[in-house]
């Protein structure tokens, strides 16, 4: 008894200096890496319109201005406004609530756990956190600013509630959860009918009841969505969006191309099969490798859950949670069961060097890139050119400071300035277009966006980071970001560019 309370006194420890040193990391470089960007630009808009009392609608979204927003993750915009209203509108703050999310996660994930009796002891929990929260894929969700944390933290929560004994308690916590994936995104519904086949794995037909229920759950919300979108006359709007979004558009050929490879998507996971393979080497050795087994299913989690989402439609970085949290709770599984024990001292570097390569690689990377990733000139150049009455199209970089400052802000999805939208219309009217005033520009798409808004422009405004610094290794991961540079355009009145 004695032993096991010093045994929890010490989880208590590491637990408060894990957190503390996962806050204080995240929010002290939150406004330098990565720099802002599109995904969490186009799922902010809604909440932040709502905080500035313009309704749930944006203009970041391949719709109209003024319609109700229709994008894959509604659930997640809805959640961010209290969020807002409570911390404020900036880049930290915004990017603060997945940090909380993905704590919420390892939490949840580890309960579970516990309460099935895979992960009780302290290294295999202590292994399986820091993979959580440092592993690359699962960080580049979270540091993002995008929506997969919320998706994260309802697929634990049904795991969690799997764990429930009364089944009435169990019934309801599953349907209501399952109904709640379409609204946090509907890349979760492939995803969830893979792990149930996973389940179906682990657990035989003692399992059909409860994932009869997660179905019916799905399919109640997808019917709720729907509804809600034909409500408010979004719904061809929405359709739109995910035909641009999906990747539905690829080839066979190019499907099948991406799937082969889509398991090594990122070098964490890379790792952590590499880890679990050799777990699985031992096992087969010894002769005692069952198909129903924790390894088995975390195998065939970070193999076919990335290459079916690829051949159905992407697996992209910001998908690879899908993969890495199932094999992240097999492998501490199978270090409480002793099982990678005459392996243990080829795993467990590889553990650790997949936690390396995630947030403590990024943080690395941004302390080098330290200034070239400072917003605070960007800000200042938008504070200084953008008046209170002013329409304004800009780049994603500058979206925190000029969202807060102008009469009314598009971003280029709205203008159809988006890679999946060559040949469509975009939902920018040729009336607003022309009531566009300033815009702020990157020098890549300049010339194209002045184009397309038509007119006579004078450069009132530029900032320019110095160049990158980054080294080959941090470039061949993926680590380095582009330097902030923007250029700011006012349009001249008519009468002046008639006299030029």
């Amino acid at each position: 008894m004695h032993r096991l309370i010093n045994s929890r006194r010490v989880e208590l420890v590491l637990g408060f200096l894990l957190l503390s040193s996962f806050l204080a990391a995240n929010l002290g470089t939150s406004s330098r890496s990565p720099v802002i960007w599109q995904d969490e630009v186009m799922f902010t808009d809604p909440a932040a319109n709502l905080y500035f009392g313009q309704g749930f609608t944006t203009s970041a979204w391949f719709q109209s201005r003024g319609t109700m927003f229709a994008g894959n993750s509604p659930l997640y915009s809805l959640c961010l406004y209290p969020w807002i209203r409570v911390f404020g509108f900036d880049v930290v703050s915004v990017r603060g609530l997945n940090y909380v999310l993905i704590l919420a996660v390892a939490a949840v994930c580890l309960l579970a756990l516990d309460r099935l009796g895979l992960v009780r002891s302290t290294v295999p929990r202590l292994v399986f956190a820091l993979l959580v929260l440092c592993g690359d894929g699962v960080t580049y969700s979270y540091r993002s600013g995008r929506y997969d944390c919320l998706g994260m933290l309802l697929v634990s929560g049904l795991f969690l509630t799997l764990t429930l004994r009364p089944s009435r308690a169990r019934t309801v916590g599953l349907f209501v959860l399952a109904a709640l994936g379409p609204w946090a995104g509907l890349q979760l519904l492939p995803y969830l009918a893979l792990l149930g086949l996973l389940v179906l794995l682990l657990r035989g037909t003692a399992a059909i009841a409860d994932l009869l229920t997660v179905g019916l759950g799905c399919l109640a919300g997808v019917v709720c969505l729907a509804a809600f979108l034909l409500e408010n006359d979004v719904w061809h709007e929405f359709l739109k969006s995910v035909t641009i979004l999906s990747g539905t558009g690829r080839s066979i050929a190019e499907r099948l191309a991406t799937a082969l490879i889509a398991p090594f998507t990122e070098p964490s996971s890379i790792l952590l099969l590499a880890a679990l393979g050799l777990i699985l080497v031992s096992a087969l050795r010894r002769g005692d490798f069952r198909l129903r087994s924790s390894l088995a299913a975390g195998l065939l989690a970070g193999v076919i859950v990335p290459c079916i989402l690829a051949l159905a439609g992407k697996y992209a970085r910001y998908y690879c949670w899908m993969a890495f949290i199932p094999m992240a709770a097999c492998a501490a599984a199978e270090l409480q069961g002793g099982r990678a024990r005459p392996v243990r001292k080829l795993v467990m570097p590889l553990l650790l060097l997949a936690c390396a390569a995630g947030l403590p690689a990024r943080l690395a990377v941004t302390c080098r890139e330290w200034g070239l990733r400072d917003p605070a000139p960007v800000d200042q150049v938008v504070a200084e050119q953008v008046t209170p009455t002013d329409w304004v199209y800009s780049e994603y970089e500058a979206y925190y400071p000029a969202k807060k400052a102008a009469a009314v802000l598009f971003l280029p999805p709205y203008a159809g300035l988006f890679p999946g939208m060559k040949g469509q219309q975009p939902a920018l009217s040729a009336a607003d277009r022309e009531r566009v005033n300033l815009l702020i520009l990157k020098p890549a798409t300049e010339q194209e966006t002045l184009q397309f808004f038509g007119g006579r422009w004078s450069l009132v405004g530029h900032y320019a980071a110095a160049g990158s610094t980054r080294g080959h290794i941090a470039a061949v991961l993926g680590r380095g970001s582009p330097p902030y540079e923007i250029r700011v355009f006012r349009r001249q009145p008519a009468a002046v560019a008639l006299a030029r």
